[in-house]
């Protein structure tokens, strides 16, 4: 670290994004050494889960097809208990440092070089498009941001590959959140638009921060594929379940 790293270092100390405890000097994750373990346990579910397979399950079932590959980097219960990766996400939607989108994307680029390899091997890094489902307009004039643009742009240059905004949204889009499953995939699909016409012959990497019903990836897929797409991996920062 530099002088006037260890300087700002000490005046504005790291704090842990989840417990708030002081990070150790020279920590370049967000957590406590308590909270990053924590962090990996979640990592280790979704990596039981991942095996490099293709979808099985995904939203209602119908929407498999679309997809090579979905993996996720973390698994966890919302509402169960203040969850690592929960708290992670948080942040990056309302305060994502360079230090934290920095973190994210190389978790997420180390996941993507593993679940994918198999997928990506035969496919030339020029024919390959990272991307991301975009968020809401109105909450991007909220917060001044996209968090997944910043973080699957960054994935992007990690990884050697090509970004861009193949996605766009419509201002009537709701909070995903608040709909139930048929609602979820209703909004998604009424509001998800395609900027590029023509991706024929492209592997798509389709980046967003949670999969919980996989409503949005599933419409965003659909529409990749109606342009042209051959193959979508999709990458996720968590997956996590229904509460119960």
């Amino acid at each position: 670290m530099s002088i006037i790293g260890r300087i700002a270092s000490f005046i504005y100390p790291e704090h842990c994004v989840r417990c708030g405890e002081l990070v150790g000097d020279g920590r370049k994750s967000p957590f406590c050494e308590r909270c990053g373990r924590m962090f990996e346990n979640e990592k280790l579910r979704a990596r039981s889960e991942n095996l490099g397979q293709p979808v099985a399950e995904f939203g209602d079932g119908k929407n498999r097809e679309r997809f090579g590959l979905v993996c996720f980097l973390a698994d966890y219960v919302p509402g169960k208990s203040l969850s690592a990766t929960d708290t992670l996400i948080w942040r990056l939607k309302r305060n994502a440092t360079r230090d934290l989108l920095d973190f994210i994307s190389g978790e997420m680029a180390e996941l993507i070089r593993r679940e994918a390899a198999e997928h990506l091997r035969s496919v030339r890094p020029e024919d390959v498009i990272v991307t991301n489902v975009p968020r809401r307009p109105k909450t991007i004039l909220e917060v001044g941001y996209d968090h997944m643009a910043d973080v699957a742009s960054l994935t992007a240059k990690k990884l050697g590959y090509r970004y861009a905004k193949l996605l766009g949204r419509t201002g009537k889009a709701l909070e995903q959140k608040t709909l139930g499953h048929e609602e979820r995939l209703e909004n998604a699909k009424n509001t998800i638009t395609v900027r590029e016409k023509d991706l024929s012959g492209k592997t798509v990497i389709l980046m967003d921060d949670i999969m919980t019903t996989g409503a949005s990836l599933a419409s965003s897929a659909e529409l990749l594929t109606g342009a042209g797409a051959e193959m979508i991996i999709s990458a996720t920062i968590a997956r996590t379940h229904a509460h119960g």
